[in-house]
């Protein structure tokens, strides 16, 4: 957030992955990175589709990710910057997705839940700005009908991104709850990132059934009393019904 500002207008054709590539390039950062938005070169993105002004490197990686249903993060261990969908799988297709780790109940340290609800939309018109296309997204199985507001971004510049994009508009709406969980740091369940598709389990215990959700933060916390305690928080965003 701290790198130089600049203003740029795209005049030539580019991928996405070739536009955020040139802004790591231009702070000669060594930072990798991990691209796993649509496929991996992203999307075609023809001469003067966008341009920006005043902003930093990763402000503009930022408007590229989240403009095709995408979110950034780095990676915990290593120098990479990541660029992944917001919703690998929509919520309707959780039950047959995989799943990145399983948690047991009974190692759970403690939950709390903030419901909220959206609506359930089940199409979306999608359109570029300059150029690009528009498209009509919707759920398959549905007419369409419940149609969100129409999403208009540079980035919708090719079918892919169009798609991309209107999956994570309809993907977000619905009944559900962000679930807070506290554990601890388990070396076999491991650090839990966002963007992992988490199951819940009764761990043996009872007849709960078990529920999935994708992770939206993790957060590390140390305490030292007679030993060290390490724990993570992480918050699911779980959806209920109506799917």
């Amino acid at each position: 957030p701290y790198s130089p500002t600049r203003s740029f207008t795209q005049e030539n054709e580019r991928t996405s992955v070739q536009l955020v590539q040139a802004e790591l390039d231009r702070v000669n950062s060594d930072i990798v990175l991990n691209w796993e938005l649509i496929d991996a070169l992203g999307w075609q993105m023809p001469a003067n589709t966008w341009s920006y002004n005043d902003l930093t490197p990763i402000q503009v990686i930022q408007a590229i990710a989240q403009g095709a249903g995408g979110f950034v993060n780095s990676h915990p261990a290593t120098k990479q910057l990541l660029v992944l969908p917001e919703y690998p799988d929509a919520p309707w297709d959780w039950a047959s997705a995989t799943i990145a780790k399983t948690i047991p109940k009974t190692l759970i340290k403690n939950q709390n839940l903030r419901w909220t609800e959206k609506p359930l939309y089940n199409g979306v018109y999608v359109s570029g700005e300059n150029t690009g296309v528009t498209a009509f997204v919707k759920r398959t199985g549905t007419a369409g009908d419940f149609q969100a507001p129409m999403f208009v971004n540079p980035m919708i510049s090719a079918t892919s991104a169009a798609r991309s994009k209107g999956k994570a508009i309809l993907s977000a709406g619905g009944k559900q709850a962000q679930v807070g969980i506290e554990l601890p740091m388990e070396p076999t369940l491991g650090l839990l990132t966002p963007g992992m598709l988490i199951e819940v389990t009764n761990g043996g215990y009872g007849v709960e059934a078990a529920w999935r959700g994708l992770v939206r933060s993790t957060a590390i916390s140390a305490a030292w009393g007679n030993g060290l305690t390490v724990n993570q928080s992480i918050d699911l965003e779980r959806h209920y019904g109506g799917l």
